[in-house]
């Protein structure tokens, strides 16, 4: 097939780990029923587990451990302010109080434990993604896109962003940089001033790469068709994969109840 675009072909190697060896959309199938196991467990135990899973697939395709806490580090900054949140919201046994503007603001252990889950919960969905995305290369994704019959606007919109997202960001780095020579961000107001401007030149620099490319598709005919390369026919032993997986999810989640009661 002629007609791929040059970005969607397998060009970059992912290291193939555990996960990585299996059919894209079985991994899909792992990833959403891990994530559903998470969301439905109101223990520590599960989430946490699947954060350990989450960072041993991710470091076994050779993620570096600064990549790592680079990925987790705006999850765990929101389980954070989840948690401190979580603390006054509930009754029960106080942990300690605040007194802020004439008001007492009361913590209890009950919000802990909640807040202690759900921040689990969004860790452990961040790191089970992570170690999806590190061992998928993102023509398999629009591949997936398309078994999963999206519609196609979706899916050029999808490559699109993704293919001209590093250009802006590259534009925008230049921009910033070339401020900060000229003394851009020195004191407040001339950083304020900086900002300012550098968003007005981002706007700018995305409607002109938007134009430049609907012009370059046009020269090229586009036609409204994305050509990508085609999945694997799903067979017998892709489809056991998967009823494996999701009755080793059910299983784990029924000991789950088990075990509290």
């Amino acid at each position: 097939m002629s007609h791929f675009h040059h970005h969607l072909n397998d060009r970059q190697k992912y290291t193939e780990n555990v996960l990585g060896k299996l059919d894209v959309r079985v991994r899909l199938v792992y990833l959403l029923s891990a994530l559903f196991l998470s969301l439905a467990s109101n223990e520590y135990i599960i989430p946490g587990i699947l954060i350990v899973i989450g960072i041993m697939l991710m470091r076994s395709s050779r993620m570096s451990v600064i990549r790592i806490v680079f990925c987790l580090l705006l999850p765990f900054s929101t389980a954070v302010i989840i948690i401190f949140m979580q603390l006054f919201l509930h009754e029960g046994k106080q942990l300690f109080a605040i007194n802020l503007f004439n008001r007492d603001f009361i913590s209890t252990y009950e919000g802990l434990r909640i807040g202690l889950v759900i921040g689990l919960k969004v860790m452990g969905a961040s790191a089970l993604t992570w170690s999806f995305i590190a061992v998928t290369p993102f023509h398999h994704m629009l591949a997936v896109m398309k078994w999963m019959h999206i519609p196609e606007v979706f899916t050029e919109l999808t490559m699109l962003m993704f293919r001209y997202l590093f250009v802006l960001l590259e534009a925008v780095v230049n921009i910033r940089n070339a401020q900060v020579l000229r003394s851009g961000y020195t004191r407040t107001q001339q950083a304020m001033r900086s900002f300012s401007m550098l968003a007005g030149m981002t706007f700018i620099k995305t409607w002109e790469q938007a134009n430049q490319t609907a012009q370059a598709m046009d020269c090229r005919g586009y036609q409204g068709k994305v050509y990508i390369q085609p999945l694997v026919q799903f067979t017998f032993w892709h489809y056991g994969q998967v009823v494996i997986g999701v009755i080793f999810s059910f299983l784990i989640y029924v000991w789950q109840y088990n075990f509290r009661g």
